[in-house]
């Protein structure tokens, strides 16, 4: 059923529009764990608890380059602890950062105001938590072409044989870390268990606490049955291979086809394709999607 709200309706008609199932998400949100938050704390703004009773979670615009969302709402809220005041978030997009209120001396600054940015001292952004979400909505629509966001009018078309062939042999395949090469590089023992070929397979990437994402695991000369060492540059330079650990992802569905390079014809070579600051704090949870904390 589409969400509908005297608020949101505008939303309501952008997600009516919308044909690839995975571009819009909404999860629903109990209305006790938005009681206990307030019970717990002091009473949120009545236009994000009338988003959060109509839509619940969100995450919305999903990138075309990786599979993590654009702009996110989070329910409950996240709180964050700063050194002059306490941080309320109710989400965030990617370019502006958290959607924050400030909460000091048992008050929300500015009426509720939002303010924005990862880390302090944030800055005051818009006066409403509906005001925020047009904006960055706004915003998030800009980053697509008129042709892109008419591509996302239309269903993923089912996968045809040959990509349900190489489905099932991505299923197959197991690999895991086994150190570090002297030169940095990241070694992987990988095991072919299907009755194909592949050139490469994609891959969860974790760095550390804050950093996740995915890559391309070069498969080339594994052939069915066998198993190899295999030395791969991933995130070379940027973060020490020690801290690189490698998770299995979620097999695609036709609307994550463009995230797997199993189903394209390049040559990644280690290349990330995208990073995303993991939770610190309880958020959405992932639903068994990309960059699942394995």
């Amino acid at each position: 059923m589409t969400p509908q709200s005297e608020n949101f309706d505008w939303l309501a008609e952008e997600i009516r529009n919308i044909r690839s199932k995975k571009f819009f998400q909404f999860e629903p949100c109990a209305a006790e764990e938005i009681n206990a938050f307030e019970s717990g704390f002091h009473k949120l703004p009545d236009d994000y608890k009338s988003f959060i009773r109509t839509f619940g979670r969100a995450r919305l615009f999903r990138h075309r380059t990786n599979p993590w969302h654009c702009l996110e709402v989070f329910a409950p809220p996240k709180i964050d602890e700063g050194k002059k005041a306490t941080w309320i978030e109710l989400g965030s997009f990617l370019n502006t950062g958290d959607a924050c209120l400030q909460f000091q001396n048992g008050v929300f600054a500015e009426n509720g105001a939002i303010y924005v940015g990862e880390f302090e001292p944030r800055r005051k952004y818009t006066n409403s938590f509906h005001e925020w979400l047009k904006k960055s909505f706004a915003l998030a629509r800009a980053l697509f072409t008129n042709q892109q966001w008419e591509e996302l009018t239309a269903p993923a078309p089912p996968f045809g044989p040959r990509e349900q062939e190489i489905l099932n042999a991505v299923s197959l395949f197991t690999f895991r870390k086994i150190g570090v090469a002297g030169d940095g590089d990241v070694l992987v023992e990988v095991h072919n268990g299907s009755t194909l070929e592949l050139p490469m397979i994609t891959v969860g990437v974790q760095l550390g606490r804050y950093l996740r994402g995915q890559c391309g695991l070069r498969t080339a000369g594994i052939g069915p049955g066998e198993t190899k060492i295999v030395q791969q540059p991933i995130y070379k330079g940027a973060r020490d291979a020690t801290e690189v650990e490698l998770f299995r992802l979620p097999l695609p569905e036709p609307d994550d086809r463009r995230y797997y390079l199993e189903f394209r014809n390049t040559s990644l070579q280690g290349r990330w394709l995208m990073t995303q600051r993991a939770p610190t704090r309880p958020s959405f949870p992932n639903s068994g999607e990309f960059g699942k904390e394995g």
